[in-house]
């Protein structure tokens, strides 16, 4: 199987508004994609449409060789940007929570990188900083074994020192059977593990291409391409 995540020609308008345009994405094993744009681009509509919330007016979804349909979204690992754990569950009691909500999340894992994080599992979740609970919420998804995930903002609130652990456990959980796709507006935070970008505006892909080849082609990193691109709107499709 040569992509675990496509999508193919995605078209949603709400009303008049055209939110996505001829969407196309690829997500093959093994990799890390960004997909980088401005607010109001589409990428959240997108990881809705990836998920299941939002039907496509047109256009087709295939994960890991099947159409979407319920069965396909067991294989999704999504975290939006939006907090939804709820605020009176101590964090060890979220863990326990999650595994019996998910049949592939991993316990001891989750127990694990949560303590790493510096979080106290005894604690309520309304007692924890901003910080504290993006970490949580980062820990949790990464400790399923899914196929595909899907990650909005992962370094959001987090500080310094969080961030490189966040990188760090999204390296140690991707592998060859599985894929991600990263949103993000801390680009330069991140952008090393990148192995290709997809940048969207008015849900449109305007420029594609793995990482290398586009730092190399442009002589620049990928957060000052984004800033090229995205100024001045002048550039050659990839």
């Amino acid at each position: 199987m040569k992509y675990l995540v496509e999508a193919n020609n995605l078209e949603k308008k709400f009303g008049n508004q055209v939110v996505l345009d001829k969407l196309n994405i690829e997500a093959a094993g093994g990799k890390i994609i960004g997909l980088l744009g401005p607010n109001g681009s589409g990428k959240t509509v997108f990881f809705n449409m990836l998920t299941g919330f939002i039907q496509p007016d047109d256009g087709q979804i295939i994960i890991c060789g099947d159409k979407l349909k319920p069965q396909t979204k067991e294989k999704i690992a999504y975290m939006p940007d939006e907090n939804h754990l709820y605020s009176w569950m101590k964090v060890k009691d979220v863990i326990a929570f999650y595994s019996e909500f998910f049949s592939d999340f991993d316990i001891k894992l989750a127990t694990d990188r949560i303590i790493s994080m510096g979080i106290d599992i005894d604690k309520k979740v309304k007692s924890l900083s901003k910080g504290s609970i993006e970490k949580l919420r980062v820990s949790l998804v990464f400790s399923r074994n899914a196929s595909v995930y899907i990650i909005d903002e992962p370094l959001l609130n987090i500080d310094l020192l969080g961030r490189d652990k966040i990188i760090q456990m999204t390296l140690d959980t991707i592998n060859e059977q599985s894929t991600m796709i990263i949103t993000t507006q801390l680009i330069g935070e991140i952008e090393r593990i990148f192995d290709e970008v997809y940048f969207i505006d008015k849900g449109k892909i305007i420029l594609k291409g793995e990482c290398d080849h586009l730092r190399s082609n442009r002589g620049m990193s990928i957060e000052n391409i984004y800033r090229e691109v995205f100024s001045n709107e002048k550039f050659d499709e990839i």
